[in-house]
Formats: structure tokens, sequence, C-alpha cells
């Protein structure tokens, strides 16, 4: 699991919480780089596209959360894929009731 990896975003068409996936750099994509280092006492520690983001393994499942601008995008990978992983992503904007799954993810080695 540790490693230079891409989270590659796959947007749920029939989703009424369809969003557009913009990098660092203002420009719209759905690969975003992901780099996992060891950490401590079994801790990962996450960078996602340049920025810091949670990363922890729960129940088997590793969950990528990154929070700007008021919204936090969260990608569980559930299921592992011949290319590395697989799962869903969701969205939840803070102090608002919006959210929900946003469409699929994969985590494939860079």
């Amino acid at each position: 699991m540790v490693g230079e990896w891409s989270l590659l975003v796959t947007p749920a068409p029939d989703s009424e919480n369809r969003i557009t996936f913009k990098g660092k750099d203002g420009n719209e994509r759905l690969n975003f780089p992901l780099r996992i280092t060891a950490q401590p006492r079994g801790r990962l520690a996450c960078v996602l596209d340049g920025e810091s983001a949670d990363c922890r393994i729960r129940n088997g499942d590793l969950i990528v959360g990154y929070s700007g601008g008021g919204v936090r995008l969260i990608y569980t990978l559930t299921d592992r894929a011949r290319d590395g992983f697989r799962g869903s992503a969701a969205m939840r904007v803070r102090l608002l009731p919006v959210g929900g799954r946003i469409g699929d993810v994969r985590m494939v080695r860079r």
C-alpha cells in the first residue's frame, strides 16, 4: 500500500451530486497523484495532489479524505483490483445537508 499511486475518479453519471473535479492548478481532471508513506505505530501519511490528506485503514478499507473550501471528499477503497484497488468517492459540504456518493475511484500504481 505504501508508495506512489494515482487516484482515478469516474463521476457517477446519474448522481444528483454530480461535481467537476479540479486539480490544484484549476484545470479539470480525473487523475490525482497520491503518495502514501508509513508512519510510526502502523499509521499512514498521505499527500493527495500535493496537499496533505487524511489516510487510514478501517475495517480493511483504505479511506483517503481531503478537505478544502468547505467541501470534504472521501475516497473509500474497498476491493482489490488487478491493477490496484477500487471503491467509491463521496462528498460532504460543511454546515449544509449536501453530500453523498459522487462516483467511483480506482487507485493504481504510478
